[in-house]
């Protein structure tokens, strides 16, 4: 996904302490530096100065290291950024040794290929034991997850 925003800043600043105020963390920002993520008014940039107005755009890398699993997902809320899903007992919420192919996170992104999303890259925000029932929010996406975080960290 590219996202993209103007700057107003009232003295220049660095791209990374922009995108730290829109969410991105330090390790979403190291990952697009080096795949050439980021770009500053059209043109590639790395952690160089920034004045108001310019226009930053920037894309979410991909990543193939989760397994989608394609099975039953019961999907109550969806928006760009967010799912909300019922999860059901008996599910582990997030892979682990004994589940490393088959939890919430894994259907999650096999329902997220299966809206033609790339290389989905979901995160559980509100995670539940095995066998609980409820409603689990996931972030489709590392910024979105970031977002998330920053938000919690600001209630805090």
């Amino acid at each position: 996904m590219r996202y993209s925003f103007t700057t107003k800043v009232t003295r220049s600043t660095t791209v990374k302490r922009l995108l730290a105020e829109q969410g991105v963390s330090h390790r979403l920002f190291k990952k697009m530096l080096v795949d050439h993520l980021i770009w500053v008014d059209g043109q590639a940039s790395d952690n160089g100065p920034v004045e108001a107005g310019q226009i930053i755009r920037f894309e979410i890398p991909t990543s193939k290291t989760l397994t989608p699993e394609f099975a039953p997902l019961e999907v109550i809320y969806e928006d760009a950024n967010w799912l909300i899903v019922s999860k059901p007992a008996g599910l582990t919420s997030v892979p682990g040794p004994h589940t490393p192919n088959s939890s919430l996170l894994n259907r999650i992104a096999g329902y997220l290929v299966e809206q033609k999303i790339d290389a989905p890259q979901p995160a559980i925000m509100t995670r539940l034991d095995r066998d609980t029932v409820g409603l689990v929010l996931a972030a489709k996406h590392p910024y979105a997850q970031g977002r998330f975080d920053q938000a919690h960290q600001r209630t805090l």
